[in-house]
Formats: C-alpha cells, sequence, structure tokens
C-alpha cells in the first residue's frame, strides 16, 4: 500500500496491512498534530499493524503544545512484529530535530524505540553550565556549604559533599558534586570543597624559677580559639 501523505485519525488502529506493506511515494509524508503529551487524545500517533516503510517520507509536526526535556512521543506505534524500515526524509536513527513545535529545544528520533518497531521522538534537555563558589573555607565551627550559579538561575540544584548530601563543618577535603533537577535543563560540575584549619595563638604564662626541692609549678596557657590546652613534657 502506497499512501501520498498519512495523518492519524484517532483512537485505536488506524492501518491494518496484513501481507502488504505500508509505503510513503515521493514527496509524501507523516503529518502530526500537538496539544499534549497523551497519545491519540494529547497528540496524533499513526497506529500500524504490520510493516513499514518510511523511505521518502516527510515528517510534519505542529500544534500549540509546547514540549518539556522530559516529553516521549511515540509516533508511529507498530502492534505488529514487523520493523519499521527506512526512516524519514532527512532524519537517520538518532537524529536531532531542534526547535521541536518551536519550543527551542530539540528531540532525537528513533525508529527502535518502544517494543523495538516504534517510532519514537525523546525530547532533550537543554545542557547548561554549573559554576562551583565557595570551595576554599576556613573552619568556623558552621557547615561549609558552596555556592552555586547556573544560567538561566534559580534552578534546582543537588549537591553532595563526599557522596552525603549535608555540608561538612570539620577540616578536610570533600569531594562535591553538583547536578540541575529540572525538565528543561540538565548540567553536571564537580569539585572540591577545602576546608582549612583556623590559625590560633597559645598564651602560655613564664614558669618562675624553682630549686628540686620545690613542688612543681602550676601551668597557666589559654587558646584564642577557646580550646582546651594540653601539656607535655619532654
Amino acid at each position: 500500500f502506497n499512501a501520498p501523505s498519512v495523518s492519524a485519525a484517532g483512537i485505536g488502529t488506524d492501518l491494518s496491512m496484513n501481507t502488504n506493506a505500508l509505503s510513503f511515494g515521493s514527496g509524501s509524508g507523516l503529518a502530526l498534530a500537538f496539544t499534549g503529551t497523551t497519545a491519540d487524545t494529547g497528540y496524533n500517533q499513526l497506529k500500524v499493524v504490520g510493516a513499514v516503510n518510511l523511505a521518502g517520507a516527510a515528517l510534519a509536526l505542529s500544534g500549540s503544545y509546547v514540549p518539556t526535556g522530559l516529553d516521549v512521543f511515540t509516533l508511529l506505534d507498530n502492534d505488529g512484529t514487523d520493523a519499521v524500515t527506512g526512516t524519514f526524509t532527512g532524519l537517520a536513527e538518532g537524529a536531532t530535530i531542534a526547535n521541536v513545535l518551536g519550543s527551542g529545544r530539540s528531540g532525537t528520533i528513533s525508529y527502535v524505540g518502544g517494543t523495538g518497531n516504534d517510532v519514537v521522538l525523546t525530547m532533550q534537555r537543554t545542557a547548561i553550565p554549573v559554576v562551583l563558589g565557595s570551595l576554599n573555607q576556613t573552619y568556623n565551627g558552621t557547615a561549609g556549604a558552596v555556592s552555586v550559579t547556573t544560567v538561566p538561575s534559580g534552578l534546582s540544584v543537588s549537591l553532595t559533599y563526599a557522596g552525603s548530601t549535608t555540608p561538612p563543618t570539620n577540616p578536610g577535603s570533600y569531594a562535591v558534586v553538583a547536578t540541575i533537577n529540572d525538565d528543561n535543563y540538565s548540567g553536571t560540575a564537580t569539585g572540591t570543597l577545602v576546608i582549612a584549619k583556623i590559625s590560633q595563638a597559645i598564651t602560655f604564662d613564664a614558669l618562675p624559677d624553682l630549686t628540686s626541692t620545690d613542688a612543681g609549678p602550676t601551668l597557666t596557657a589559654t587558646a584564642s580559639s577557646g580550646l582546651a590546652v594540653t601539656y607535655t613534657v619532654s
């Protein structure tokens, strides 16, 4: 069966090919409209039982829906066991479709998606840079959280410090991983948070002169950090 151009009609199987194969004439195509993400009710989906040959067909997408980076659309659902042969004009397996439905976002097309013989369009999240800041700190007794900058700003970002979601307090080096959590954007950054020990001064009162028969002196020392001071004799 050689189709000039095809538009999916509605819910249920659109074409049952039996022993024939659906193919497209030169300059023909598949036109699909989108108002949402649900097959048949939110967007047109072509359901076929039997062999499909897409060689020479153009893919035309239209509609008011604006896709996000997590959307997946099964454009052609082949309920049979036959493989989909050929590809849409200019769209090889794994090709990128730019600016899908005017969203400014790209999608990837596959002819072996779904159950292995479906044509699937998977939207891509836009990759953006993630910049870590405040990676060099000095111990002050509070958690040493790093800063994160993204463009656009205000995106949700998850942070781990040496595998923990809790910012560390104690001096040391900690591997930091930042990952964007957003439907439309992706990005990650890694770095090392270094919390340095704080410098302190110890004030040690002078020892008095003693004879061998005198009792040991009273030792008095204080640390500017407020930490306890211990003594050793050598």
